[in-house]
């Protein structure tokens, strides 16, 4: 100090006041700082936690990103699917409108059927007993013939018991099978056609008149297909005023090859009566 003149001691002491000042400063930083120093941790903590869980989103929105990305594409294929049922439902209106009205008529018939099945059933049973008595001869069991409301046909004798439980000839079932197919014809009031072949085939002398005197008096035409030892002889001339035509079916072989041919005429006019 001695040796210094007097402005440099001024500089020094300048230069000491402003360095207590820095120094009261830094304290006072150093103060300020030691007491946020453990909020700054807990922010820190938290910045940790913060950036990991963006992190974590933004591996969740990459893959969100990419499920919709599938999203679209499967829209897109939806989309196209739709448009063409879309096109086709278009297309098809015409047939689902008659498809509307089939199912109405069907309905229609549904209800028509329930309640006229039961008198018909009622009706069909009645012609199958008349024309059963028609065909059969008076020894044969059968008094009546019945359908129950499960279409089961049964063959009742007097005593109410089903025939058709027993053993039935050959003639019998073709007897109660032509007796059906009589009796709808006869219900359905419809005149169509009958074919019966080998109509006598099966049956007993006391069988066969009542069989062929019952399909010669139907009310539509019966062809039927005979063989030389059926529908001839004394079977014939009981049908014959019903006969409205006659032909012959002539079988030939050549080789190995067979033809028939058919002709004017009937096996007695050609002397073939087996």
């Amino acid at each position: 100090m001695d040796t210094l003149a007097a402005p440099d001691i001024v500089n020094v002491l300048d230069t000491l006041r402003e360095a207590e000042n820095r120094l009261e400063r830094l304290q006072d930083e150093v103060r300020r700082t030691e007491g946020i120093a453990p909020h700054v941790d807990k922010k820190r903590t938290q910045l940790s936690d913060l950036n990991n869980k963006i992190e974590y989103l933004g591996r969740e929105m990459d893959r969100l990103n990419r499920e919709m990305a599938a999203q679209k594409s499967e829209i897109n294929n939806k989309n196209s699917t739709l448009a063409q049922k879309s096109a086709e439902w278009n297309q098809a209106q015409p047939s689902l409108r008659r498809a509307g009205r089939a199912h109405k008529v069907a309905s229609i018939v549904d209800r028509i059927v329930a309640r006229a099945v039961p008198s018909q059933i009622k009706a069909i049973a009645q012609a199958m007993t008349d024309a059963h008595r028609a065909m059969a001869h008076k020894e044969d069991h059968v008094e009546r013939i019945d359908i129950d409301e499960d279409y089961n046909v049964k063959l009742l004798n007097a005593d109410d018991l089903d025939l058709r439980g027993y053993d039935l000839s050959a003639g019998e079932r073709q007897i109660f099978t032509q007796a059906l197919i009589s009796a709808v014809s006869s219900v359905s009031g419809r005149g169509f056609p009958m074919v019966v072949d080998t109509p006598l085939g099966r049956l007993d002398n006391e069988h066969r008149k009542g069989v062929l005197n019952h399909l010669v008096r139907r009310g539509h035409q019966v062809i039927l297909l005979s063989t030389n030892t059926e529908v001839v002889g004394p079977y014939l001339r009981e049908i014959d005023p019903y006969v409205q035509k006659k032909y012959l079916i002539q079988f030939e072989r050549f080789g190995d090859i067979g033809q028939s041919t058919v002709r004017a005429g009937y096996f007695e006019e050609n002397g073939d009566t087996g």
